[in-house]
C-alpha cells in the first residue's frame, strides 16, 4: 500500500505542478515590466529581501508557490489511494444493472476512483483560475475603468483556456452523473425511478452538451473576441442546468409521478427486488 500512496502522490504532483507551473509562468509573461508597476519607485523595480524584483525572480518565485500548491493537492489526491487499488484490482460480479447493463463491480470498485480523477481535474482548473483571477486583479491587469471591465485580449485569453479545461471536467462529471442514478435513494425505489429515467438522465445528457456547447463558445473567444455571445452563452447555460436538472424533475415528481405512484414506480421497483436478491 506504501507504493500505491508513493505512486499516486507522484503522479498528482506531478500533474499539478506541470498544470500551475505553466500556468504561472503564462502569467508572468503577461505582466506589465516591472518598473514600470505600481511598486516602482523613480522607474526601479520594486525590491524584495533587499533585492530587485527581476522577472527572473518572480518566476522562480512562481515555480516555488506552484509546487507548495502541488504538494497540497497531491497529499489530498494521494490519500485516494483505496479507490485506486479497488480500481485496479477490481472483478466482475457477474450481475449486471437493469439501465445501463454495467456489472455491479463498475458501481462499487471502478466509479469512485473516475469520480476522483473528475474532481481532481475540476478542482485544478477551479483552483488554478481563482489564484489566476486574484493574481491579475492583484497587478492590475484586471480592473474596472468608467464602469467597463477591463482586461487585455492576451490576459481573457489566459483565463479563457482554464475555463474551457473546468467546462470539459464539468462535462465528464454530468456523464458519470447518469451512474449515479443506480446509487440514488431519495424516491420511492432505492436506484434509479420514474423521474430518474424519463427526466433526469435524458437533461443530464442535454447539460453535457450545454457545457462542451459553452466550452465551444469559449474557445472561440479565444481567437474573436464576442463577449456578446459568450453572455448569451453563460445565460443560456445557467436557464439550461436550473430548468433541466432543478425544476423539470420537481415539477414532473410532484405533478405527474406522486399521484401515480404505485403504477408508475413499480416497474422500477420491481427490477430493484430483481436486481438485489
Amino acid at each position: 500500500t506504501l507504493g500505491v500512496r508513493v505512486l499516486l502522490f507522484a503522479a498528482a504532483f506531478a500533474v499539478a505542478f506541470a498544470y500551475f507551473g505553466g500556468n504561472f509562468y503564462a502569467f508572468t509573461k503577461q505582466m506589465p515590466p516591472l518598473w514600470a508597476s505600481r511598486w516602482a519607485r523613480e522607474g526601479e523595480p520594486p525590491h524584495v529581501g533587499g533585492r530587485p524584483l527581476t522577472r527572473e525572480r518572480l518566476l522562480r518565485f512562481a515555480w516555488v508557490f506552484a509546487g507548495l500548491i502541488a504538494l497540497l493537492f497531491a497529499s489530498g489526491f494521494a490519500s485516494r489511494w483505496e479507490a485506486l487499488i479497488r480500481y485496479t484490482n477490481g472483478t466482475a460480479y457477474g450481475m449486471a444493472d437493469p439501465l445501463f447493463g454495467l456489472d455491479v463491480s463498475f458501481y462499487l470498485l471502478e466509479l469512485p476512483f473516475i469520480q476522483t480523477l473528475q474532481s481532481g481535474l475540476v478542482g485544478l482548473a477551479f483552483l488554478g483560475l481563482l489564484v489566476l483571477v486574484a493574481a491579475y486583479v492583484f497587478v492590475g491587469e484586471i480592473g474596472v475603468s468608467n464602469g467597463r471591465l477591463r482586461i487585455r485580449p492576451s490576459v481573457a485569453r489566459h483565463l479563457g483556456v482554464n475555463v474551457v479545461v473546468l467546462l470539459l471536467g464539468w462535462a465528464w462529471g454530468f456523464y458519470l452523473d447518469r451512474f449515479e442514478l443506480m446509487l440514488s435513494g431519495g424516491g420511492a425505489v432505492y436506484g434509479a425511478g420514474y423521474t430518474d429515467v424519463n427526466v433526469v438522465l435524458p437533461v443530464l445528457w442535454v447539460a453535457i452538451a450545454a457545457t462542451l456547447g459553452l466550452a465551444g463558445i469559449v474557445a472561440y473567444n479565444l481567437f474573436s473576441y464576442q463577449l456578446r455571445l459568450l453572455l448569451y452563452g453563460l445565460a443560456l447555460y445557467v436557464v439550461v442546468l436550473i430548468g433541466g436538472l432543478v425544476v423539470a424533475p420537481m415539477v414532473v415528481n410532484q405533478v405527474y409521478v406522486e399521484p401515480n405512484e404505485l403504477e408508475l414506480e413499480r416497474p422500477y421497483l420491481e427490477r430493484n427486488i430483481e436486481f438485489t436478491r
